[in-house]
């Protein structure tokens, strides 16, 4: 894998399965190392590489964690390299409420046509997208965000079909 490649599999692969099958542990590693542990985690993906070099330094990795104690809930957002490739994510926000029982993985990511959009992934990888044309206000996206996030529209029942769908309506789990 190219550096892309590995940058896109970091934010759509890696990080939320690592933060769904260890919340606690990924936000106490996030607030102790910081970028250092995106670095450590590139060096390993090429550890097989003798000649490789890791491109980037911890702080193109900044992580910072919001609390609002109004709702709660938690916001680790970590900005990612400024890379402009379509699929990568600007950031990357790690949401969750005071005992984990709520969390989701929203990426801002570049599209094909240029734009950012809030996108995401659920618990049961379930990839989402949520709101287009986002502006380079972080302060906007972030309240944009938090909105999502508050309004729970990350927990999208599931569906199921039975034999004679369409004919009848999908089934909520």
């Amino acid at each position: 894998m190219d550096t892309v490649e590995q940058l896109q599999y970091i934010q759509h692969k890696w990080l939320p399965w690592f933060y769904y099958n260890a919340s606690k542990k990924v936000m106490e590693l996030l607030k102790e190392q910081g970028g250092s542990m995106f670095i450590d985690l590139l060096n390993a993906m090429n550890e097989d590489e003798p000649q490789y070099c890791c491109p980037f330094a911890a702080v193109d990795f900044r992580v910072e964690t919001i609390k609002d104690f109004d709702s709660n809930v938690t916001f680790c957002q970590i900005n990612m390299p400024p890379i402009q490739k379509p699929l990568l994510c600007r950031r990357v926000y790690l949401v969750h409420n005071g005992d984990f029982s709520s969390r989701f993985v929203y990426t801002i990511e570049l599209t094909e046509s240029g734009e950012y959009w809030i996108c995401g992934w659920s618990e049961n990888n379930t990839y989402l997208i949520f709101d287009g044309k986002l502006t380079e206000d972080v302060e906007d996206e972030f309240m944009q965000v938090k909105k999502l996030f508050l309004l729970n529209s990350h927990n999208i029942p599931t569906f199921t079909t039975n034999d004679e769908f369409p004919m009848n309506p999908p089934i909520l789990e």
